[in-house]
């Protein structure tokens, strides 16, 4: 039971605060019951925000109090179009009974709809995961017109608007309602680490001091309480290794100083993948910190040359500011001579980057 409530599954007894996102979510489900209308919802935010928590939660009250419903729950992750609607069709009308076309499954789940009067409710989690998944919403879009009561939600934690994911065309079709889940501030994550304890434990094993330092470095970290549930995790079995009642703040900060290494470096091993060159700039800076105790742009600038690098001066104090923003750099403007420069400064161990 313990493991299970810190689980990405669990649907905890209580759901701490989401109570605007749960009403917006129902009433979306209100409307398609009372006005008999086909609607799409298109729900995103950062990961770890209580997106899919929220989801599931209110999806299982409707459920329950509709007997004439059915609720597809779908990731998206390890999903094709074809085997989503294999899902789908599996939930309406059964088992397939023999191989046809998406074509084909779309006619037969409308078909059913339409005889049974039933209330289709489709949640995609992770939808921006699937690939080809416009094929997918196109085949939603075709059921949507001829069934009087569909429900789309889509769940996304993609930094792109819906409209940039799916094109202006399918868009304008789907036509979404949109609700965004915003991080959790560090007081809402101490209720919710405070709260799974009691539903894995039934006992508090962590003082209060140490939950409030991972709240509060979650909550700088991204708002995500899935984060803050892994550090969690991680201080409780730390504090076991240790023989210890209680996870406390000395093990909190032991545990919390390794998280800090991994997000360092993951968010390089993002850089190295994401901006090739700028990566690269960064190592030429690493490489200077071991000979020289004073960097400036225009050694920077003669190192990145000597090492083959295509990098004009402009895109070299972009990446210099970007690197500085990302917490890799401090930059300092300073005058020599009669001109200026900038001072740069590494504030990350310089053996992390490989």
């Amino acid at each position: 039971m313990s493991l299970q409530a810190f689980s990405d599954e669990y649907l905890p007894k209580a759901i701490i605060d989401r109570e605007n996102e749960q009403d917006a979510i129902a009433s979306y489900l209100k409307d398609i019951m009372l006005m008999k209308t086909s609607k799409v919802l298109y729900i995103h935010g950062s990961p770890g925000v209580g997106k899919s928590t929220v989801v599931r939660a209110v999806l299982s009250q409707f459920e329950d109090s509709n007997e004439n419903s059915v609720v597809a729950h779908l990731s998206c992750t390890s999903l094709t179009p074809y085997l989503c609607l294999q899902e789908i069709h599996s939930k309406v009308c059964g088992q397939l009974s023999k191989r046809l076309t998406s074509q084909e499954i779309v006619m037969e789940i409308t078909r059913r709809l339409l005889l049974k009067k039933y209330v289709l409710i489709v949640a995609l989690d992770n939808f921006d995961k699937m690939q080809d998944v416009e094929q997918l919403l196109w085949s939603f879009h075709e059921i949507m017109q001829k069934v009087p009561r569909f429900g789309l939600i889509l769940v996304s934690t993609s930094k792109f608007e819906l409209m940039d994911m799916v094109g202006e065309r399918l868009y304008s079709r789907l036509r979404p309602e949109v609700i965004e889940f915003k991080p959790y501030s560090a007081n809402r994550l101490f209720e919710i680490m405070k709260s799974r304890i009691l539903e894995a434990y039934g006992k508090p094993i962590a003082e209060d001091s140490a939950l409030e330092k991972i709240a509060e470095f979650a909550e700088v970290n991204g708002g995500s309480a899935r984060h803050a549930l892994k550090i969690l995790l991680d201080s409780i079995e730390e504090a076991q290794r240790l023989e210890l009642s209680k996870v406390n703040s000395q093990v909190v900060e032991k545990v919390l100083e390794q998280e800090k290494k991994n997000l360092l470096l993951s968010e390089l091993h993002e850089l190295k993948e994401e901006a090739p060159r700028e990566y690269e700039v960064l190592k030429v800076i690493a490489e200077l910190s071991v000979k020289e105790e004073n960097i400036y742009t225009g050694l920077v600038e003669e190192a990145v040359k000597e090492k083959g690098l295509m990098v004009c001066r402009r895109s070299l104090e972009y990446y210099l500011s970007d690197l500085e923003r990302r917490g890799f750099l401090k930059l300092n403007s300073i005058r020599i001579n009669k001109g200026h420069s900038t001072k740069i400064e590494l504030i990350i161990p310089r053996e992390s980057i490989s």
